[in-house]
């Protein structure tokens, strides 16, 4: 359940002291919604109290930000999103209503370039900061393989070209002449 001021147009969570002392002074500005779309829908925006991104990036600690320093880690706040930046690797962090942090690391393997999401969920932005760099060691240390590149077909006319065509034609008649045994053979023994 969301709390909402109509005059603000600033929508809280329940656990929030201002959105429950508006519930409790029945506030003629309240105004409820269920989920948060509905409330963006109608352009409302999040508390900056109890946002649940805002909040613990504003909290980052300075052993946080120190660490982030020292190890070449950027980040950056986006609408919702913590966007992290590395020299290996790029993340997004998203905190669900519990203040979990929910992480997504970008694919750049192959020509796929889609973010996946970690199964592990975090209490701290520092302890993200230290999967990342861990994860970022990792890679470093084992890099992924590089993918084969399949080889072009040969130009038509070439002799490769030709080569590969009597080869191709080779097995087909074998294959033939071997099917039209196994026939004459499955023929005979009815």
């Amino acid at each position: 359940m969301f709390y909402g001021n109509a005059k603000t147009r600033i929508v809280h969570y329940q656990q929030c002291t201002y959105g429950q002392r508006m519930k409790r002074d029945e506030s003629p500005r309240l105004r409820e919604f269920r989920t948060f779309e509905e409330a963006k829908e109608q352009h409302y925006r999040r508390c900056k109290c109890c946002d649940p991104m805002l909040k613990p990036v504003r909290k980052i600690d300075f052993s946080a930000k120190r660490f982030c320093m020292d190890n070449s880690i950027s980040y950056r706040q986006v609408k919702d999103e913590l966007l992290i930046t590395t020299p290996y690797s790029e993340w997004i962090v998203h905190v669900d209503v519990d203040r979990r942090f929910n992480l997504f690391h970008k694919n750049t393997f192959g020509n796929t370039k889609h973010y996946h999401l970690h199964g592990k969920q975090y209490s701290s932005v520092y302890a993200v900061f230290k999967y990342v760099y861990e994860h970022d060691c990792y890679r470093a240390e084992h890099p992924l393989p590089k993918r084969k590149k399949k080889k072009n077909p040969p130009k038509m006319g070439t002799k490769n070209c030709q080569a590969k065509m009597r080869r191709y034609k080779e097995q087909k008649r074998r294959s033939d002449v071997k099917n039209a045994l196994m026939l004459i053979e499955s023929l005979s023994m009815v």
